[in-house]
């Protein structure tokens, strides 16, 4: 049986490695090609033959939504498997009725990706045992407790992806050949996107939220910690594909190194209040929780003199979300797509703005 050949679209081009890497590992899979732009996908579709499509919600140029519709479309043989660090329960029904063979979440295990590779291949759509459980409540009847995405018609939830992406309603309209009015109307009230986008933002750190951080509960500097040359780091990051790139870019022996890393808000708040790091890499985007609530914590919970350098990773580099995060207490805000090539300089001799100033400066 010929292997099955599989192209990834993803804008990240550490997170294509990774994948590229996986897929070469396994003997029934073929990797035949990758993108980093929905129209780079579409291009590649109509001059290389592909059976299944990884492919990310999140592109610079288009909604991968878009995407799926054109390839469902022009290339009704490619089979598409979304893989995406989206929640997968308040992303995945509407993908799989937009027309995926499957949801793959980004912090998904290898093997995962390959079982929902194979089903794919097969014919079939690959649910994980998460999203069943939101088919199952559903053919039961609504609970009350659902997710707002979840009930959002099509429009609705392609307008919403790209809002959350950090176009405008401008740039939506003029995307989906809608008149601003028409997007305004489906984002509701007067159409403020960034005040939709504080909203959201807001509500997800409410539904994940911690109890307040006394002020009197700091850590002290752990006088066994790793000689000064080499700077310790806590990598934030859900992407377990993400993290391992990640992990190789900034491991460099006697000058850094990861000490511990972390999936979900809730675990790296656990290895915050253990010990000190003098660097935190913080994905906003987790699975559970988000990182701006890391953020935030983080500030109030190291003493004055052990500030770590806070640099903050994201998909979506809007002026609006970078305020956010520096309101919170971020140093740098980078974009996974264009800025990931400095993050290994600003990890070795960053410092944080918030660190106090050394004698003599």
């Amino acid at each position: 049986m010929p292997s099955a050949r599989v192209a990834v679209v993803d804008d990240h081009e550490l997170v294509r490695i990774g994948l590229k890497q996986i897929i070469e590992a396994e003997s029934d899979f073929a990797w035949v090609g990758e993108a980093a732009t929905g129209q780079q996908a579409l291009d590649m579709l109509r001059s290389t033959p592909c059976d299944v499509l990884l492919l990310d919600l999140s592109l610079p140029d288009m909604s991968g939504l878009d995407v799926l519709r054109r390839i469902k479309s022009h290339h009704e043989s490619v089979a598409t498997l979304v893989l995406s660090a989206y929640p997968e329960k308040q992303y995945g029904l509407n993908v799989l009725r937009a027309g995926a063979s499957g949801f793959v979440s980004k912090t998904a295990a290898h093997d995962e990706l390959c079982r929902a590779i194979r089903a794919a291949v097969r014919g079939g759509r690959y649910v994980s045992p998460e999203l069943a459980g939101v088919l199952v409540n559903g053919i039961q009847g609504a609970t009350g407790n659902e997710p707002p995405h979840s009930v959002l018609s099509e429009r609705e939830f392609q307008i919403f992806c790209k809002l959350a992406g950090g176009q405008s309603v401008t740039e939506i309209g003029a995307l989906l050949f809608l008149s601003v009015k028409t997007v305004s109307t489906y984002l509701g009230e007067d159409g403020d996107e960034d005040q939709c986008g504080y909203n959201l933002l807001r509500d997800q750190e409410r539904s994940c939220s911690i109890t307040a951080m006394n002020s009197s509960q700091t850590l002290e500097p752990n006088n066994t910690a790793a000689p000064a040359a080499e700077r310790r780091i806590l990598l934030i990051e859900d992407s377990d594909v993400l993290s391992r790139r990640l992990v190789d870019l900034l491991s460099e022996p006697g000058c850094v190194a990861i000490a511990a890393q972390a999936a979900t808000q809730s675990e790296a708040l656990s290895r915050l209040k253990e010990e000190i790091y003098d660097v935190l890499v913080v994905d906003i985007e987790l699975a559970e929780g988000n990182g701006v609530a890391v953020v935030r914590n983080a500030r109030q919970l190291y003493p004055p003199d052990a500030q770590p350098l806070i640099i903050v990773l994201t998909n979506y580099a809007s002026d609006f979300v970078r305020e956010h995060c520096f309101a919170a207490g971020a140093d740098y805000f980078l974009d996974k797509m264009r800025d990931i090539s400095k993050l290994k300089a600003l990890v070795a001799s960053g410092r944080s703005k918030w660190s106090p100033t050394p004698a003599g400066h």
